[in-house]
Order: structure tokens, then C-alpha cells, then sequence
């Protein structure tokens, strides 16, 4: 009888220690029962290939990291709505200071200010969304994969 040879074969290499008790106990389970062996080697290869989206993802995410002066961070949309309007008040501020004082070439740095500010807060802005769409598609794929799973 095949099964009860296999069955003694395993004891063997458990005896000689080549098995472990618990890969002993393993294989034998398989053998008395393979629609186990199927469940369990699926689960195995849907939690790997689950395990690499969310290495994909981990990769994925550090491509969206804003680089500061000593440290990195995600895209934030309340960041670029804050450096836009901060930038814009403090543009209309120096132009009011020039027209106060009559220092004409504060429009200059006024229009440099608003300029540069309202661009760098748009692409925060864009690089949050971005961001939270990639998110989204990572999120419905890993829950896609999930639900493929049962």
C-alpha cells in the first residue's frame, strides 16, 4: 500500500532529522488529507502574491515623497492650498509695500513671490491627488485579491 510506505518514508527522515516535527507533521497531514495540501498551498500562493502588491506598493509610495530640508513626507492637498495662499498674501502685502513707499522693485519680488508660490502649490496639490488615486488603485486591487482568495 503506497500511502502506508509513505507514511513510514517520512517517519525515517523524521528519525534521521531530516524532517523537523513539525514538517514531519505537515507532510503526513497531506498525505491523509491532499485537499489540505491544495487549501494550504494556495493560501500560501495568495498570501505571497498579496505579500508582493504590498512590496509593489511600499516601492510605489516612496515615488510620491516630498523631499525637505532634513526629512521626506507625502504629498498633502492642505500643504498646497497653504504654500498657494500664503504665497498670494504675501505678494499682495509686498505690493502694497511698494506702492506705500514707492519701491518699484518690490513689484518685482511681489510677482516672483505669487508666481512661485501659486505653482509650487499647485503641483503639491497634483502630487497629493496623485497620490491618493495610486492609493485607491492599490487598495481595490489588494481587496480584489482578497476576495479572490475565498
Amino acid at each position: 500500500m503506497p500511502l502506508v510506505e509513505d507514511l513510514e518514508r517520512l517517519e525515517q527522515l523524521r528519525i534521521k532529522g531530516i524532517l523537523t516535527e513539525d514538517e514531519f507533521e505537515s507532510a503526513k497531514r497531506r498525505l491523509l488529507n491532499p485537499d489540505l495540501a491544495d487549501d494550504k498551498t494556495t493560501r500560501d500562493r495568495h498570501a505571497a502574491a498579496v505579500n508582493r502588491l504590498e512590496q509593489d506598493w511600499r516601492e510605489q509610495q516612496r515615488t510620491f515623497m516630498v523631499q525637505e530640508r532634513s526629512s521626506q513626507r507625502l504629498p498633502s492637498s492642505l500643504a498646497g492650498w497653504t504654500i498657494l495662499l500664503f504665497s498670494v498674501v504675501a505678494g499682495i502685502g509686498v505690493t502694497f509695500l511698494a506702492f506705500a513707499f514707492s519701491l518699484p522693485h518690490l513689484l518685482l519680488l511681489s510677482a516672483l513671490l505669487i508666481v512661485g508660490g501659486v505653482g509650487r502649490g499647485i503641483s503639491e496639490i497634483g502630487k497629493a491627488q496623485e497620490y491618493v488615486d495610486a492609493r485607491r488603485r492599490f487598495e481595490a486591487t489588494r481587496a480584489s485579491a482578497w476576495r479572490s482568495k475565498r
